[in-house]
């Protein structure tokens, strides 16, 4: 018979990679030219939830280098790149991402990422402006700190 805590940690890792495997099909969707506009939106939606309502989510994805990317690149996809909503998600997901401090540098270094939520400040609804000012903040106080540090 096996111990709760024995049983509690080998669910966990079964959680773990049920999440990794939701997280990759997922980021496949968000980033196929074959998954249709609907399809796509749909997926960053799914992320922006798995966030929200998943702190161990927020750290995967910023285990996944690509992560950051693909989302930047989906508000490149004509169809995409004028729809507030997916704006809006994308933006809000990266800003629970920031939940982790270590994402604040994965997202401050992505250069779509930082396009992303510049763009998201000029065109997008109140609350998407304001995540990403704060985002933007967030990353910028980081690199201001590590400047600091190494001089």
């Amino acid at each position: 018979m096996m111990s709760h805590s024995l049983h509690k940690i080998m669910s966990n890792k079964v959680d773990t990679r049920n999440e990794r495997n939701a997280l990759r099909k997922i980021l496949d969707k968000v980033s196929s030219s074959s998954s249709s506009i609907p399809e796509q939106k749909q997926a960053v939606r799914e992320l922006r939830l798995l966030n929200k309502q998943n702190e161990s989510f927020c750290a995967l994805v910023g285990e996944n280098p690509n992560a950051i990317s693909h989302l930047g690149s989906v508000l490149s996809v004509p169809g995409l790149n004028c729809d507030l909503q997916v704006q809006e998600d994308t933006v809000t997901m990266m800003f629970n991402l920031l939940i982790h401090e270590s994402n604040k540098k994965i997202v401050g270094d992505n250069v779509e990422a930082v396009a992303l939520l510049i763009e998201a400040l000029n065109s997008g609804n109140m609350e998407t402006r304001s995540n990403s000012a704060t985002i933007l903040f967030n990353v910028s106080t980081l690199k201001a700190k590590l400047s600091l540090l190494v001089s």
